[in-house]
């Protein structure tokens, strides 16, 4: 499996970007985890989410997991007071029940096989402990005024990341993965930097984020001779929507929290 968006030097940088954008949509729901002792992040890459989850819970023991040495290495010299392992999210070097809370960010989309990290997900968690996902559902991208050549390059994309091993679509089957483990669903919701008539702040920025995504795939897009419209096209019809009041960017990707029975 290669990972659709490189481990290029501007990679780590969009990250980053994401990150700082999207985390205040993140934790909707999750004064249901109290304090929990002890936190996993599998696929920390950089350490953007690990960063606030330190903020987030202070006392807690927080653990970051990553298959790639270049992602840790930048996220050792970005976040402090956390725990950076090298390993594979199928097969953590942790004992069982080694944490109250496990969370993922965007990982699974690039998982062929999600199954043998929920297991492993299942070991790790303490009886009673917490898993959270936050993972795609790309067919919802949706974009008005129209955009033809902005959704042309986002089935690249999308026909890319399958080819790669991952799954654009994995958000909507995260209850069915979660119960087949036997974990108890507590909420399965949607979220996403999106723009409508009601933002009035931060436009910019909102398309920036989406034009940074569609961009990050372009080097994977050309490695592999995938035909795809010039990115300089669909730049200039989606920075189009920051100055048009009835824009529309409407994305639903799906978080899930859920608990391990006691």
């Amino acid at each position: 499996m290669s990972y659709l968006h490189t481990y290029a030097e501007g990679e780590q940088a969009r990250l980053q970007r994401q990150a700082e954008l999207i985390q205040p949509l993140l934790y909707e729901g999750w004064e249901v985890l109290g304090s929990p002792g002890s936190i996993l992040e599998i696929g920390c890459g950089v350490g953007s989410q690990l960063r606030f989850l330190r903020e987030r819970f202070p006392e807690a023991r927080v653990v970051g997991v990553d298959r790639s040495p270049e992602q840790l290495a930048t996220a050792r010299s970005r976040v402090e007071g956390v725990e950076l392992v090298e390993a594979l999210g199928e097969a953590l070097p942790f004992a069982d029940g080694s944490f109250d809370f496990v969370c993922l960010y965007w990982v699974l989309e690039h998982v062929a096989e999600p199954e043998p990290i929920l297991r492993e997900i299942q070991r790790v968690l303490r009886p009673g402990g917490w898993a959270c996902f936050s993972e795609v559902h790309n067919p919802s991208f949706y974009l008005y005024p129209a955009c033809p050549r902005a959704m042309e390059f986002w089935a690249a994309y999308n026909a890319m990341q399958s080819e790669l091993g991952g799954n654009p679509c994995i958000g909507v089957q995260l209850p069915y993965l979660a119960t087949r483990q036997g974990w108890r669903i507590q909420h399965f919701r949607t979220f996403a930097p999106c723009l409508h008539g009601g933002v009035r702040e931060g436009r910019g920025e909102i398309v920036q984020f989406w034009l940074d995504l569609l961009e990050s795939s372009l080097a994977q897009l050309d490695a592999h001779g995938r035909v795809h419209p010039p990115f300089a096209e669909v730049e200039a019809e989606m920075r189009r929507l920051v100055g048009l009041e009835d824009a529309v960017i409407d994305y639903q990707a799906r978080q899930l929290l859920a608990q391990k029975p006691c």
